[in-house]
Formats: structure tokens, sequence, C-alpha cells
């Protein structure tokens, strides 16, 4: 059974940008070989919500601070990714196997956003019209009372419209390469049923083939990502919805085959776009293997720590069920608090090998902040001034 490698927990709320390098990029951070640009922040502050950009713009503090940790812990990631390739991560099974399901997820993801995505200049107003009217005739009177007008939904309708548009190009696209998947009932079955009765599953059996390229169990299991097949048996009530689970996998991982072949052949792999986000998958795989060697290998969660933290919460949650029902949703908790404990604490010994340029840092600042929030720092520093 395969065991699940779970995600970095700071590159889950950090996110990554790749940005290629700008004329008057800043290194705002920097260490042995690592250096974190200003264009890498500037791109994850113009991705923040509305609110949260307002509220850093207009404050000198925020800003500073925002900036100064963000490429604190980028510059360590960065630190991590350089150490994972000295321990040879890159030289192991592991990380070479899931870097080509990442180059699969990465083309098809890029060649669907290219190639089917409706545009919202082709929808008239008259189209939008007739989706508000149609949405307006299913709302009983109570709800048409407080139902909103047109134009203060116009915007929302034209892009459900353009997602659903999308969505059908897509499935047109789709149909046909679905019926060039060959399905192996008979194996399809026979995993279906060592699953439901709980045995260990043979990665290299074949569950369908297209073309000359065969998918098998082990494929599957891969493409699960960091859902394991415990998480799929809590789902599934029959060995008839195993059947379906395994079938349906089978026929989608054979579609996904003939897509990323149509992306290489259109040229996904030789875009600027696939080799930047490219890299920083790469980064990724890097980070996270060698966080799990490093310092999450003998990290457990035991019985009594989970039966302790259960009557913790059933103490304040009366409705919460049996421990036999929520067990392992506890122990998982406590896994992602501990992992987060574990990572919080490495970070902070890799800060010494991190030099903040407070220069770059200051002018990226300010070229960031609200008029109003300049004007008041630009009066700090003439008192500072006369002061001196």
């Amino acid at each position: 059974m395969k065991k699940v490698m779970k995600t970095f927990l700071v590159l889950s709320l950090l996110g990554f940008f790749a940005c290629n390098k700008k004329s008057g990029d800043l290194v705002l951070a920097s260490s042995a070989g690592v250096q974190v640009n200003s264009s890498v922040i500037e791109k994850i502050l113009q991705d923040l919500p509305e609110q949260s950009k307002s509220e850093l713009e207009n404050s000198k503090q925020a800003m500073e601070d925002f900036v100064m940790n963000t490429a604190t812990q980028l510059a360590s990631i960065d630190i991590i990714a350089k150490k994972a390739k000295e321990a040879g991560v890159e030289d192991g099974q592991d990380y070479k196997t899931r870097l080509s399901l990442g180059e699969q997820e990465l083309l098809i993801r890029i060649f669907v956003a290219q190639k089917f995505t409706a545009k919202e200049e082709d929808l008239s107003d008259e189209q939008l019209r007739a989706e508000y009217d149609k949405i307006k005739a299913t709302r009983s009177k109570e709800e048409l009372k407080n139902f909103p007008e047109f134009e203060a939904v116009k915007a929302r309708i034209k892009q459900q419209l353009v997602s659903q548009k999308a969505q059908e190009q897509f499935q047109a696209f789709v149909a046909p390469l679905t019926a060039k998947v060959e399905i192996d009932q008979a194996n399809v079955a026979k995993v279906a049923d060592d699953f439901y009765k709980g045995k260990d599953l043979d990665d290299k059996v074949v569950i369908s083939k297209v073309g000359d390229a065969s998918i098998t169990v082990g494929d599957l299991l891969l493409s699960l990502g960091d859902i394991s097949l415990e998480d799929v048996r809590k789902q599934v009530k029959s060995k008839q919805e195993a059947e379906q689970f395994f079938a349906k996998s089978a026929e989608n991982l054979g579609v996904n085959v003939q897509i990323e072949q149509i992306a290489k052949d259109e040229g996904v792999e030789k875009s600027e776009q696939f080799a930047a986000e490219l890299k920083e998958i790469e980064k990724i795989l890097l980070v996270n293997i060698y966080l799990q060697d490093e310092l999450f290998a003998d990290l457990q969660v035991d019985d009594a720590q989970v039966k302790a933290e259960y009557e913790k919460i059933k103490a304040s949650n009366k409705d919460l069920g049996p421990l036999s029902e929520v067990a392992d949703r506890i122990k998982a908790q406590l896994l992602a608090v501990e992992q987060e404990r574990l990572v919080m604490g490495y970070l902070e010994t890799l800060k010494a090998e991190i030099e903040l340029n407070r220069a770059a840092i200051d002018d990226f600042v300010y070229q960031n902040l609200s008029k109003d929030a300049k004007d008041a720092w630009d009066d700090e520093k003439g008192d500072e001034a006369s002061e001196k």
C-alpha cells in the first residue's frame, strides 16, 4: 500500500509563482547561491485578496513585515531545495517518478487552459439577460422579493456562462479520446475485489490501454497524490462501487495520456510558461521529499494521543461521533500540527543563513505603498532629518 507524503505546509501557505527576472528587479534576500527577487514578492502581493492588499498598502509597518517574512520564507525554501540537491534527492526514484507525473499534469493544465478558454466578449447582453430571466423563473415568490437586479449580477452570470462554455468545449474534445481507451474489465474486477477485501494491490497489473501505452495500478496509485487508498476505501460502500472507481480511474488516466501527447505535439513543453512552472514543481518536490526524509520520517501519533485529543474535543462538542468514526481524522490533524511545528522550527534555524537587504526592502516597500502611506513615511523621514 502506498505511503502518502504530506505537502510541505509553508508551500501551501505561500504558494510558488514562476516569475522571470525583470530589469530593475531588486534582490531582497540572499544566501549562498540563493536569492529572492522583488518580482516574486510583487506577484504574491498582487495575488492577495483586495482587502488584504489594501491593508498592506496603507501601512508601512505591515508592508515591511509582510515583505521581510515572505522573502525570508522563500529564501528558506530555496535553501532547503539546495540541500535536497546536495543530498541526492534528484537521483532518487521517488523524485523521478513524481516529477514525471508533475510534468504530465502541467502539460495538461496549460494545454486545457489555452485551448478551452471561452471569451467574455463573445457573450451579448441579450444572452446574459436570457440567462438571468431563466434563473429568475426558477425562484419562488418569496425569493423574488429580494432578487437582485440584472446589472448587479451581470458580471457573475457572464463568468458562469464563460466557464460553462469552456467546460462544454472540453467535454466535446474528451469524448472521442475516451472512446479510444480499452479497459481491461477482468483485471479491473480482480483489482476491485482485492481492494474491497483489504488485500495489497499488485501495482504492475494493467487496467487499461490506449495505443501502445499501458496504464497500471501503480499509475493509478501515483495519480492519487495526497489521497491514500485508505481515504478511497472510506468512500466505497460496495464491491460494485470499487469496480466503478477503478474502471473510471483507468479511463481517465487513458485520456490523460492522450491529452499529454496532443499537448506535446502542439509544442506546450517548449513554451516559456511550461519551463518556468516546471522549475517550481521541481523545487516543491525537492523540498517535500527532503523534509519527509529529514523531519517526518519517524513522526508518529499513537492511539493514546488520538484518544486524549478525542476526549478534549468531546468535552466542548457533545455531538462528536464515536472515536472509531473520527479517529483517522483526528490522527491526521495531530500529524499536521506536529509537521507544522517541526517545519517552523527548522525554518527558524535557517534564518541565520539569510541576509536581508534592508535598503532594497525599503525601496520595494515604498514603491508598493498608497499615496497617503508614502506621504506619512516621507514626513517621518523629514522629522528624523530635522532631529539630526
